[in-house]
């Protein structure tokens, strides 16, 4: 599967053209042939024959990683007196429904901002020379990235003063070693699986109730909530992957089976480490935040919003827990309701706590409620 990429067809002139502030772009590259006045990628050359006006475009390719940007610059060498200023802006096309403002920088930068996918065109005029660059983005599922954790043994459940009675009793569970998503999955992935026709779009959206991501400005690094338990294991499954188990989950919110309340420890959550409700429903914000917006709270692996921002499906039917250990658990075999963990946005820290559960019909969707992908490895 293809990577995230921002490709930059070269043209006559591309002054400081960028993937700055596009969401989850893996790679970068400058391609195309050369333009009619023979300059190639990477490579100087004359930007108007016989005026003495020169271009250098760099880097000609440029690995990143997802949460990482790059600028790609064009040395301008302008001939003994002439004049370099940029004097114009640029303009964005999308064939998405989605508004996005491309614009040059006082240094010459060119942005193109929450943009997950479309075509923008990039004009730079100069005294007495004008030209442009296209810039196409394309993103694609494998921007996910996932955290190993190792086989292991762990007290499941918890007895302790904070607990509630299904939490119990408290058993032995050895876990085979998986991989997490390391973010719970956000509105940018899920548009990319609803473009290519494999996922549907959440039945609500930003214009029913501003809580709502999907629909909402801006809201591209934040988690998509409003879906229900078969959108998001059908998310999964489009890729080759699967809903964590409820044992899964509970392992990695404890840092790999730790004995603590939360994936930092026992100190109790609070705005620091989590979005919730402390001293205001999502930290004062009223709904979700970015992913990985607290790195206080994540857990030894660097996992994010184990505790609050959204609720998370597992894969597991609801039902009591037995007694005796287990060996890589995947719950009871049929049910009404199906698990979310984790706690949101509008809980307070005792509903935050790694081992707290608790049952939905897997038909229902919440604006606190979202989601994030595992796999064997």
């Amino acid at each position: 599967m293809p990577a995230r990429t921002c490709v930059i067809p070269a043209a006559l002139v591309l002054l400081g053209a960028s993937c700055h502030d596009v969401l989850g772009i893996e790679d970068v590259r400058v391609e195309g042939a050369a333009d009619a006045d023979g300059i190639n990628p990477g490579e100087s050359g004359d930007a108007d024959p016989g005026s003495g006006a020169q271009l250098a475009i760099e880097p000609e390719w440029q690995e990143l990683g997802v949460a990482d940007s790059t600028t790609l610059t064009a040395t301008y060498v302008a001939p003994s007196g002439a004049s370099h200023d940029v004097t114009d802006q640029a303009s964005w096309s999308s064939s998405d429904t989605e508004t996005v403002t491309v614009w040059m920088g006082p240094g010459g930068e060119a942005f193109a901002s929450g943009a997950s996918a479309g075509e923008a065109t990039i004009q730079a005029r100069y005294e007495g020379l004008s030209a442009g660059a296209d810039i196409v983005v394309r993103s694609d599922l494998d921007a996910v990235t996932w955290v190993s954790l190792p086989s292991g043994t762990f007290e499941m459940g918890s007895d302790d003063d904070q607990a509630f009675g299904d939490e119990q009793p408290v058993r032995e569970v050895t876990l085979s070693a998986f991989a997490l998503a390391e973010t719970e999955t956000t509105v940018a992935q899920y548009e990319v699986c609803v473009d290519q026709g494999a996922c549907e779009e959440p039945a609500r959206d930003y214009d029913n109730n501003e809580a709502y991501n999907w629909g909402a400005p801006d809201r591209h690094d934040h988690p998509i909530n409003g879906v229900t338990w078969f959108q998001a294991q059908n998310f999964c499954e489009s890729a080759g992957w699967r809903l964590p188990t409820e044992a899964e989950r509970e392992y990695a919110a404890t840092s790999g089976g730790l004995d603590r309340r939360y994936p930092w420890g026992d100190e109790e959550a609070s705005c620091e480490r989590a979005v919730m409700d402390d001293s205001g429903e999502g930290c004062g914000e009223g709904g979700t935040w970015p992913v990985c917006s607290k790195p206080e709270g994540h857990s030894e692996q660097g996992i994010c919003d184990l505790a609050g921002n959204v609720w998370e499906w597992v894969y597991d039917w609801y039902g009591d827990y037995p007694s005796e250990s287990q060996v890589d658990p995947t719950g009871p075999e049929e049910g009404s309701d199906r698990v979310r963990r984790g706690g949101s946005w509008n809980l307070g820290a005792r509903l935050l706590r790694a081992p707290f559960r608790v049952r939905l019909a897997p038909s229902e969707e919440s604006v606190s409620l979202g989601f994030r992908c595992a796999r064997p490895l």
